[in-house]
Order: structure tokens, then C-alpha cells, then sequence
């Protein structure tokens, strides 16, 4: 996955900007560096540097990658540091950083206003498919319960043309099949939930009802499993993505 974002990134500023020397890459939720370290091995582009909340992550990064890595969570306050404390940094980069925060119109807008002109990379699940997974996966401990937003190619374009980003380059990239599998599990649970919570709160909930809710879910799951053994196969690369190049205006 790292070098399909790392190429595109490259790809794109080379059609866009002949001398990639002069380009400092700051990401923000940059994992354990593996963007980082495929940008830097590239030897094309002057420097890169990531902040990632997660101590272990960067110090994985650190030992194995030899990444530049700096704990930290992105927020207002960090935003409107960066002149400050990256004061060379000219593309910024949010690699499935934008759905998880709180307020991404407000963090793009001081990207915009205290930067000095750069580029912006941005990665997120494709709306158009994610959709349906969301209204079933509201799990808090799992990475989608944690999103607070979903974004379409379309409140893409709205959410950057309406903050002062021009869009480059913009592609989807995925399998739209991806979710299936783990909506028809998810669906399950729901519906085991759901049932038994209705039934606990108007009294009548008893052994007999637990048991056919039981029998169900693992009649359920079973087909669920045999017909994912029919099903291809899907890893992280097939996941429905939306990526984008843009600059500031």
C-alpha cells in the first residue's frame, strides 16, 4: 500500500513540478514510516518527516526504517504550529487521518491560511462504499466506529475548493466487493443485539429466547463462512480508497 500512495505521490509532482528536490514531506498519521521510508529510498525529493500519535509505532519506524519519526496528534493547535516547527514543510500529508478527525474543515483551513504555497495528500475510504459498512460497524473498538466522517470524490471537491485547494489529481482505487463479507457478518451481530436488547427491556427476554438467537447467529455465521470460501479473496490493497493531489491557491 505504501508504494502504490508513494507513487502516486511521485507521479503526480513529477507531471506538476519538474525539481522534486525542493519538496519537504510532513505526514501526519504516519503509522511506522512506511511512506516516509518508500519517498526518502526514491532519493527524488529533499526530506520527510512524520507525526504519529502511537509510541510504539514510532519507535518501530525509527529502528527499522530509519524514518523520521515524532510523536504527536494532529490537532488545531498542531496545525497552526507547523510554520513554526516545520517551517520547510511544502506538502502536507493525511493518509486515513481526515475521517478520524473531529474537525477537518477547521484543520484544513489553517493548512491553507498559515502555510506557505504547497501540496496536499489525502487518502480515505471511498464513501460510495464504506456507506453500507458504516451503518453496521459502529463498534467503538473497531477502526471504522472511530470515523466521524465519510467522504464521496464529491465533499472532496467541496471540502477543498471550499478551503483554497486546487485538486491536481484525484483517483478511486479498490475492490467494490471489499465490504460484503464483513457486512453480512456484522448484520448478524446486529440483528442478535437488537433482538435480545428489545426483548430484556420489555421483560419478556428467557432461556428459550437466547437459545433460538444463539441457533440462529451460528446457522448464520455458518453460511456466512461457506459462502466466503466461494468468494476471492481480499487484502488491504482491494480496500475502496479515494486519493488525492491538490495545491494551495
Amino acid at each position: 500500500m505504501a508504494r502504490r500512495q508513494g507513487s502516486f505521490i511521485i507521479q503526480q509532482l513529477q507531471n506538476n513540478q519538474k525539481d522534486l528536490s525542493r519538496i519537504n514531506y510532513l505526514e501526519f498519521g504516519a503509522g511506522r514510516g512506511w511512506v516516509l521510508s518508500y519517498l526518502q529510498n526514491t532519493g527524488l525529493i529533499n526530506s520527510t518527516m512524520g507525526i504519529e500519535p502511537d509510541d510504539i509505532s514510532v519507535q518501530w519506524g525509527r529502528e527499522n526504517l530509519e524514518a523520521d519519526l515524532r510523536t504527536g496528534a494532529l490537532n488545531e493547535d498542531l496545525a497552526a504550529e507547523i510554520p513554526s516547527k516545520y517551517p520547510e514543510a511544502n506538502l502536507i500529508s493525511l493518509i486515513h487521518v481526515l475521517e478520524h478527525l473531529h474537525n477537518p474543515c477547521e484543520i484544513l483551513s489553517l493548512f491553507r491560511k498559515n502555510l506557505k504555497p504547497h501540496y496536499l495528500f489525502l487518502e480515505v475510504p471511498n464513501a460510495e462504499y464504506e456507506g453500507s459498512a458504516m451503518k453496521v460497524d459502529t463498534f467503538p473498538w473497531s477502526s471504522m466506529g472511530q470515523h466521524f466522517w465519510s467522504f464521496s470524490t464529491k465533499s472532496l471537491h467541496l471540502l477543498l475548493e471550499g478551503r483554497g485547494y486546487q485538486i491536481i489529481s484525484l483517483e478511486c482505487e479498490g475492490n467494490p466487493h471489499y465490504w460484503e463479507k464483513h457486512i453480512a457478518h456484522l448484520s448478524l451481530w446486529r440483528d442478535y443485539f437488537s433482538i435480545s436488547e428489545k426483548k430484556y427491556l420489555h421483560g419478556n427476554l428467557n432461556l428459550r429466547d437466547i437459545f433460538v438467537a444463539n441457533f440462529n447467529l451460528a446457522i448464520g455465521s455458518g453460511f456466512v463462512q461457506i459462502k466466503g470460501l466461494m468468494a476471492p479473496k481480499y487484502t488491504r490493497l482491494d480496500l475502496p480508497v479515494i486519493r488525492i493531489l491538490a495545491r494551495s491557491t
